[in-house]
Parts: structure tokens; sequence; C-alpha cells
């Protein structure tokens, strides 16, 4: 099964990787990501939302407003949320932002291509709600 563009991302770093890298961010600034950012970055880490490598940059984003296609062409019609203020640009994800309500459940694309290939299934159906699930509020 091909990944949307042809290439599954995968910007999600191995635990020797990410603690050099943690490291290193130690001296940079900092942008504070809400609960729906830090989602959405795991999400692009893990290749949900390939062809993405990171948080859309102005042209993508009008590009994909405009025409629902990212500037090469490539149909997508699913963004970030806009906010007054875009930092746009690749990610490198060293450790987990979403916390995992049913770890037993939760598989990232990788791990589920390997599921279907691994059980000889040709044919696999998938659903994706209009909203992302988000905690609910009391």
């Amino acid at each position: 099964m091909r990944p949307h563009g042809g290439r599954l991302i995968n910007r999600f770093v191995s635990s020797h990787e990410g603690a050099d890298l943690l490291a290193r961010a130690a001296e940079l600034p900092r942008i504070a990501l809400d609960e729906r950012a830090a989602a959405d970055a795991e999400l692009i880490a893990t290749g949900t939302l390939s062809p993405l490598s990171g948080f859309v940059r102005k042209a993508e984003y009008l590009s994909v407003i405009q025409d629902m296609r990212l500037p090469g062409g490539l149909v997508f019609s699913m963004l970030e949320r806009k906010d007054e203020l875009g930092v746009g640009g690749r990610i490198t994800l060293a450790r987990r932002t979403i916390a995992r309500q049913f770890p037993q459940y939760h598989r990232d694309p990788r791990e589920v291509r390997a599921l279907i290939a691994e059980r000889g299934w040709r044919r696999t159906v998938a659903f994706q709600t209009r909203n992302p699930v988000l905690k609910r509020q009391p």
C-alpha cells in the first residue's frame, strides 16, 4: 500500500538519537505548543499526515486553501489549524507528544502497514472522522 505522496514520512528519531537531540535543543529558543499542535507534530512525525514532513509554510497553506493541493500538485485538503502566528518547516520528534489512553490499540502508520502485510490482507478499509478526537471538556 503506497502512502499518499508515494513515501511514508518518518520524522521520529530513536530514543538514543532523541536524547542527543533533546540535549542540543535545550540551548535553542522554545516555542510552546498547545495540546492540539503537539498532537499535530506527532501525526506529522509518524507519517500519519504524509507527505508532510513538518508544519506547512505560508505558500503551502495558501495552496491547500485555494486549490486543495500542495504546491507540487498533490491533492491535500487536511491542514493544521491557522493561528495568528505560524511557524512552519520540517520537524523532528524526539519523544511522543500524545498520551496513550489505549496503548494496546495504538498503531503508527508504519506498524499498521506491517500488520496488514503480516496478515496477508489484500483489502483494507479506513475511516477518518471529520474532526479529530479531542479530550472532552468538563
